[in-house]
């Protein structure tokens, strides 16, 4: 996620690395780049045993759902290109990232391994 300012929030993992390359850092304050997920339904097979508890939380599913929803109000292209950025070069170089960067990404995540966000921070100075 990238907070511009008072509150203008952009995230996914590329975009907001992009965003901390390229936007000056008076106006970026913070960035973190955190793994996402699916469909609930979807879900509940190929998660771990913690993330299938926090999926069971009463109104955890409704509040996903919608978020998700609101996410595909557009369409799908979005998530058509995060999926090909994922698997492109960057126009980026993530070395020359020195500002400070919160990566999180849970090591026993069964949708996004830890091993390619760990390949991205080993590589962004300004990687936490």
């Amino acid at each position: 996620m990238v907070a511009l300012g008072r509150g203008l929030a952009l995230e996914g993992g590329p975009w907001a690395l992009a965003a901390a390359a390229y936007i000056d850092p008076r106006r970026l304050h913070h960035v973190s780049s955190i793994a996402g997920g699916s469909y609930v339904k979807q879900l509940i097979s190929a998660v771990n045993d913690y993330d299938r508890h926090i999926l069971a939380l009463p109104g955890f599913e409704t509040a996903f759902c919608e978020a998700s929803a609101e996410c595909f109000a557009q369409g799908s292209d979005g998530l058509v290109r995060d999926s090909e950025l994922l698997h492109r070069s960057w126009a980026f170089d993530v070395t020359t990232i020195k500002r400070r960067v919160h990566m999180w990404q849970g090591t026993d995540d069964r949708l996004v391994a830890d091993a390619i966000n760990k390949t991205v921070a080993d590589r962004m100075p300004g990687a936490v």
